[in-house]
């Protein structure tokens, strides 16, 4: 899983230099060694000096271009977002507000650009189990971006993922399945049956298998993940431990214990106090960590 602070970081990066590169050739070198130090930060998770570099970002590109314009907006979704991954939401919730507003006003209401603050300020809402306010902001992202990509877009497929999260965490698991299924479909076409974003979509939709009681073919999924996610990640991998309680919970609640306790734990390598620590019963409670594309 490419974190979605490092996907978020890598799309603004790009958008910036792009619009930086009309400005005088002096303005230019500044705005792009600004934007440099900014980028470097966060890639160092010292979010609090990346913020700091991008309100100087954002003044400079109110006073160039005024607040009208397609690059402050761009500027003003990154000071947004880092205010949300340093958890001071609601600075985050007005500024994306007003970014929306802002593209809707430039763009329409079915840009892409508009997708993607919606997306982002869902994600912030999620982040601080909002789901219900979520949930509408995703629909509406996921609508454009089909509208605007080929159904088989990587995008799309992120979309549809965490949509269905967010409809599974709310109880809505056939809905959830359908959102799943669509997404592992387009991501098999895209990446690959056997590529870790695939794994991680399967992994998805087994727990709300789980949650359906649908345990055997909630088995299969997790049979068909696990060595993808293994083979990409490394068994020590922290993506692996969820994955691994979650399998092992349901062969124990359907008296596959052998299975549960062999080949789940040679897996499992240092994870194996974790798998002994199932609890035996009929109802297997999923892990709720949630694996994202």
């Amino acid at each position: 899983m490419t974190g979605p602070r490092q996907r978020a970081g890598s799309a603004l990066l790009v958008a910036l230099l792009t619009a930086f590169a009309s400005a005088p050739a002096v303005a230019q070198a500044d705005l792009q060694a600004i934007d440099r130090r900014m980028s470097q930060f966060s890639a160092r998770g010292n979010y609090a000096a990346a913020l700091v570099e991008a309100k100087k970002l954002e003044a400079a590109a109110k006073a160039r271009y005024g607040v009208d314009h397609e690059t402050y907006a761009t500027v003003l979704n990154n000071v947004a977002f880092l205010h949300a991954t340093l958890g001071q939401y609601d600075e985050a919730e007005d500024i994306f507000k007003r970014v929306l507003a802002l593209r809707e006003k430039n763009a329409g209401p079915d840009d892409l650009q508009v997708a993607k603050t919606l997306d982002m300020l869902s994600q912030m809402y999620v982040n601080q189990s909002r789901l219900a306010e979520a949930e509408p902001l995703m629909r509406r992202a996921l609508a454009i971006a089909e509208k605007a990509l080929p159904r088989t877009d990587p995008y799309v497929s992120k979309l549809l993922n965490d949509l269905a999260v967010v409809l599974e965490h709310q109880g809505k698991f056939l809905e959830a399945e359908g959102y799943y299924k669509r997404a592992i479909a387009n991501l098999e076409l895209i990446k690959g049956p056997n590529s870790v974003e695939v794994a991680r979509a399967l992994g998805n939709l087994a727990v709300t298998y789980q949650n359906l009681g649908r345990y055997e073919e909630a088995v299969e999924l997790h049979r068909r993940a696990l060595p993808i996610l293994e083979k990409s990640l490394g068994r020590n991998h922290p993506d692996m431990a969820p994955q691994l309680a979650n399998m092992a919970g349901l062969l124990q609640a359907l008296d596959r214990y052998r299975e549960a306790e062999g080949p789940a734990q040679a897996r499992a390598g240092h994870h194996r106090e974790v798998l002994r620590r199932q609890p035996s019963q009929r109802s297997p409670r999923a892990v709720r960590t949630r694996l994202r594309l």
